[in-house]
């Protein structure tokens, strides 16, 4: 087997690699023998036709297919450990020549991991924010809690629709005669004049009587959520069953003595607590987000060209289904983010260039810092996320993801999260005006 390397940057090598035609010979003749197993041709019994019949009747093609299966892993494993290479994903594979009696020719895009030059990663300044919970906030979380508390009796005085009311209703949507709601739109519940539907849709069912049913026309704006409602004038059929009223507790002691505290000011307190614990748990997140920024920064790496490009694939295709989950298609998405194709490509292969230059500058820095992590550490871990404690439930849940290929995932997000802690326990932190040294 003869090998040409071509080294290219970013821990990406190209190797051309000439497979002497004997070899490729009796991969096909095995290939054939896979095949002919269970193809039945008239006049053979079933697995017995010749080859040159088979080759007649169905052609080559899934003959050098099969082969090239069997070929391709045997071919790479040994290019790989003859040229002394470690890759981290499957090769990108071209077939250059593959005609009889010549040699297979095959061209790997064979990727490693890139070569890091770390800059300072100890001793780094983090600037800390000062934590304010402000009284509009505290209001704010007060009055969760008074929505969550809120009961919505029927109104009985009358059967008219008024403003504010919140209805049950069922609706059907129709946009040129074709049905489009589905069940969602059954025992719907609606506040008239909120905007999940457009103002002209509160409007129309004004006055309506409990039991009355109504067909009512909406014109949607071009950035409405529902993409099949989108720029459409969208009849609705309404059925309306109930009309009710909001009734919120007042924010006063009593409301505060239901939920167990003292007083409604021992409420404020517990909440204005609650808030600035939320925020400091930001803030460290915060902050070891801009610490491993700046290491990234400063360290030296290029991501291999077909490592990017595979997982920027990767992670469109994620938006992609994303959105279909949300009833978008891309292109809309793109209109909504007013973004054309190429800028969205852009923006995608961006993000994902930054987050590979993170794992490899942490990666880099374990290594070097000898951070690994202990069985127990990982136990813990499929403890949490499994929530079993028995050891024998955990050894099994390790095969499982060991087969999959998750365990090595979930120990790399380990690694990374110790080596965050490890650069933080090593940064020095320095307060904004009005806050605080570490």
């Amino acid at each position: 087997m003869q090998i040409t390397v071509d080294k290219k940057s970013g821990a990406q090598t190209s190797l051309k690699v000439e497979v002497p035609w004997e070899i490729v010979a009796g991969k096909l003749e095995l290939a054939f023998r896979r095949l002919v197993k269970n193809t039945r041709i008239p006049g053979f019994r079933k697995g017995r036709a010749p080859r040159k019949l088979f080759e007649l009747r169905f052609g080559t093609k899934d003959i050098e297919q099969e082969a090239l299966k069997s070929l391709f892993p045997e071919v790479f494993r040994q290019a790989t450990k003859k040229e002394k290479l470690n890759p981290i994903i499957t090769p990108g594979i071209e077939v250059v020549q593959f005609s009889k009696d010549k040699p297979l020719i095959l061209k790997m895009e064979v990727v490693g991991k890139p070569e890091v030059k770390l800059g300072t990663y100890k001793g780094l300044k983090i600037e800390k924010n000062k934590i304010k919970v402000t009284k509009k906030e505290v209001m704010s979380a007060l009055q969760d809690f008074q929505r969550k508390y809120t009961q919505y009796p029927l109104v009985e005085k009358r059967d008219k629709v008024e403003e504010r009311d919140w209805l049950i209703m069922d609706w059907q949507a129709f946009y040129q005669g074709k049905k489009l709601s589905g069940k969602e739109g059954e025992n719907f519940a609606f506040q008239v004049g909120s905007s999940v539907f457009p103002v002209e849709f509160s409007s129309q069912i004004i006055e309506m009587r409990v039991n009355q049913s109504k067909s009512i026309e909406v014109e949607f704006p071009s950035d409405y959520p529902r993409a099949d409602f989108r720029n459409r004038k969208i009849r609705f059929q309404i059925g309306l069953k109930e009309i009710r009223e909001e009734k919120r507790p007042p924010l006063n002691d009593h409301f505060a003595k239901d939920l167990k505290f003292e007083n409604l000011e021992d409420m404020k307190n517990h909440l204005e607590e609650q808030i600035k614990k939320i925020k400091e748990n930001l803030e460290e997140k915060r902050k070891r987000y801009d610490l491993v920024d700046q290491i990234v920064n400063s360290a030296q790496l290029e991501i291999p060209p077909l490592l990017l490009k595979r997982k920027t694939k990767e992670r469109i295709q994620k938006i992609v289904d994303n959105l279909r989950e949300k009833r978008l298609t891309l292109p809309e998405y793109l209109e909504q983010e007013k973004l054309d194709e190429k800028q969205f490509h852009e923006k995608v292969k961006g993000e994902v260039e930054k987050n590979l230059q993170g794992l490899f500058v942490l990666d880099s820095i374990a290594q070097k810092e000898k951070i690994e992590v202990a069985e127990e550490e990982l136990n813990e871990r499929l403890r949490v996320l499994a929530k079993e404690k028995r050891p024998e439930e955990i050894e099994n849940i390790k095969e499982l993801l060991s087969a999959r290929g998750q365990l090595e995932e979930i120990k790399m997000r380990i690694r990374h999260e110790k080596v965050i802690e490890f650069l933080y326990d090593h940064s020095k932190s320095s307060a904004k005006a009005g806050g605080d040294e570490k």
